[in-house]
C-alpha cells in the first residue's frame, strides 16, 4: 500500500501500479489463509482492509495492471470474508453489496468500451 503515494509520479506509477496490484491481492490471500488454517475472528481494521484490497483491485483492473481472472479471484475471496465476517460485523453486508455492485458496473463498462489490455499495452 506504501506504492499508492507514486501513482501521480509518471516516473515511478508503473512500478507503483504494479506493487499496489499485487499487495492488494497479497492482503486478501493472507486474510483467506489466517481464516481456513484457524479459528479467527476479524477485528475492526482487518474489515477495513479487506475492503479498502478490494476496491484496490477493482482499480488496478481498470488500469490494466490485473487480468480479469486475477481480478475476479480476489474479489471473489474478498466478497466471501467479508460474507464470514458479516455475523460479528453488520457493517459487511453493505460494504459486500457496495463491491458487488460496483464490480458488476465495471464488468459492464468494461464490456461496453471494449476495455481490452492487450491493446492498450
Amino acid at each position: 500500500m506504501l506504492w499508492s503515494a507514486c501513482l501521480r509520479d509518471d516516473r515511478l506509477s508503473c512500478t507503483s501500479w504494479a506493487g499496489l496490484a499485487r499487495g492488494a491481492i497479497h492482503i486478501i490471500s493472507k486474510y483467506r489463509n489466517l481464516y481456513t488454517t484457524a479459528s479467527y475472528n476479524f477485528v475492526w481494521t482487518h474489515l477495513r482492509r479487506i475492503i479498502t484490497s478490494a476496491h484496490l483491485v477493482m482499480l488496478c483492473y481498470w488500469r490494466c495492471e490485473l487480468e480479469k481472472g486475477e481480478a475476479e479471484q480476489a474479489l471473489c475471496i474478498a466478497l466471501y470474508l467479508l460474507e464470514l465476517s458479516s455475523t460479528r460485523w453488520p457493517s459487511a453486508v453493505p460494504a459486500k453489496g457496495k463491491i458487488e455492485t460496483v464490480a458488476k458496473s465495471l464488468c459492464e463498462l468494461a464490456a461496453a468500451s471494449s476495455h481490452d489490455c492487450e491493446k492498450l499495452n
